[in-house]
């Protein structure tokens, strides 16, 4: 196992929604070799295989499309390490209810 992914609250939280639940994303990988030059690690949520979220009322329609490039920018490699937090949208979107997959 080279890391851990999990996913966060902001705290910003919409009763009537899923908004909120799970709207950001920590990564945090070890032992990563520096990349060759001109090439760089870059983050991807994938959707599930059967997204259900258009049938549940509680999860808004997202303002994004998956797969979700999560940085336009290679992620950064720190002494063998990668360590970045993913903000989420602007609108909050649920995360985990239509992505479950990093690639």
């Amino acid at each position: 196992m080279v890391g851990h992914c999990f996913f966060v609250s902001s705290g910003q939280l919409n009763p009537d929604s899923a908004q909120g639940i799970a709207d950001q994303l920590e990564i945090d990988l070890q032992n990563i070799p520096d990349p060759q030059s001109g090439k760089g690690y870059y983050a991807w949520l994938l959707p599930d295989r059967h997204p259900k979220a258009e049938n549940d009322p509680l999860q808004p329609t997202p303002q994004f499309a998956l797969p979700l490039l999560l940085t336009s920018s290679p992620l950064p490699v720190n002494h063998g390490r990668i360590s970045f937090f993913y903000k989420g949208t602007a609108q909050h979107d649920n995360l985990f209810s239509l992505a479950s997959r990093l690639l």
